[in-house]
């Protein structure tokens, strides 16, 4: 059932027993108090109503992280985009955040999915109060400079079979986990709902009922299917689907998600250790994998009648997995192909932005 009105009253107000430290996060911000902040991405936007900024055969790259619990990552992903930007070779990533990281674990029972025991969650919670103030803070800081925040979900359930009310439960326990407001809570995210378009299920798991659920919660575009590398993207129900595409690592086919690549190199165990010749191995047959998928659809001559090619689409979470190979991976890849000639490493809404310009 959804949540008590009462009982999420009193969600967000910080609990007896919580220290909440407001330094960490009133210095993260206060560097921004008084600058007039025009992120590259609301500039992007307006570009893309004209065709000369960013021609049809425009290559797009979309970076995207899954969950985002991790504050160290948070952290890490930020300063390698500015680190990139003063390279001329600008990223911008999109975020799909899981809403129970943002709900304390002694809450946890508001969360109440009809099929599911109350409070469950197969990702764990938001951990306390300071915990929390600072993943907002730095959701914030992202969306101040051009990232896209979009949604996982919450509890990291397959949603495969589904009905379109459990969808819409799931949605709306996200919008009241992550934009509920309140003056005891003192923190939140600084953008409305309305910002967040994009969605990636957990677990990729979907059905048709999802669409009707997503267009009804103001989604426009989920990026859940895996497609053959160069295929086009599409609609289902209004909604456009930004697939994963299939790569080739170390003669072995698999998705270009990390966690995929950790399966296939290492059965899901962290047993290389950064520097060793396996982990060189593993990190060249990888980055050799995505450049391909990328190269591939970069020079293909072959795009639909207006000329306009598939996205290169990496899926990647907040885990450094197989001692940070994963991530070391991404990093060399957008150093590599960032800030090419007609490749705009951007974000699901500039994308999309961009095939709408041109009649899409």
């Amino acid at each position: 059932m959804l949540i008590n009105s009462v009982l999420f009253k009193i969600l967000f107000v910080p609990l007896i027993g919580f220290s909440f430290n407001t330094s960490d996060i009133s210095s993260v911000l206060e560097k921004y108090k008084n600058q007039k902040i025009i992120s590259e991405y609301h500039k992007n936007i307006q570009k893309f109503t004209n065709h000369t900024e960013y021609p049809k055969d425009t290559q797009f790259v979309l970076l995207q992280f899954d969950g985002s619990y991790s504050l160290e990552m948070w952290k890490k992903t930020q300063d390698f985009s500015k680190k990139l930007l003063v390279e001329n070779k600008p990223v911008r990533f999109t975020y799909f955040i899981s809403g129970v990281y943002f709900v304390p674990e002694a809450l946890k029972n508001v969360y109440d999915l009809d099929g599911y025991r109350a409070g469950h969650s197969d990702i764990g919670w938001g951990d306390d109060v300071d915990d929390i103030a600072k993943r907002f803070a730095f959701v914030n800081d992202a969306y101040k400079f051009g990232h896209e925040i979009g949604s996982h979900a919450n509890g990291h359930f397959n949603g495969s079979d589904w009905t379109q009310k459990q969808w819409e439960q799931e949605f709306e326990y996200f919008n009241r986990f992550i934009f509920s407001k309140n003056k005891e809570r003192g923190f939140g995210v600084i953008f409305p709902k309305s910002e967040i378009t994009g969605f990636r299920a957990p677990l990729l798991g979907h059905n048709d009922a999802m669409y009707e659920a997503l267009k009804n919660y103001g989604f426009t575009y989920e990026t859940n299917k895996v497609f053959m590398q160069n295929r086009l993207v599409e609609k289902q129900n209004t909604i456009w689907n930004f697939p994963l595409y299939g790569v080739n690592i170390g003669g072995r086919n698999t998705i270009a998600m990390d966690y995929n690549l950790y399966y296939l190199q290492s059965k899901a165990k962290s047993t290389l250790t950064f520097g060793t010749p396996e982990w060189k191995t593993a990190h060249k047959n990888a980055l050799t994998g995505y450049l391909n998928y990328f190269y591939a659809h970069y020079n293909f001559d072959k795009n639909d009648e207006l000329g306009l090619k598939a996205p290169v689409t990496i899926g990647h979470h907040f885990s450094l997995w197989n001692d940070g190979l994963y991530w070391s991976v991404m990093k060399d890849f957008a150093k590599e192909v960032c800030g090419k000639e007609k490749v705009v490493c951007g974000t699901g809404q500039e994308y999309q932005a961009f095939l709408e310009s041109w009649g899409k």
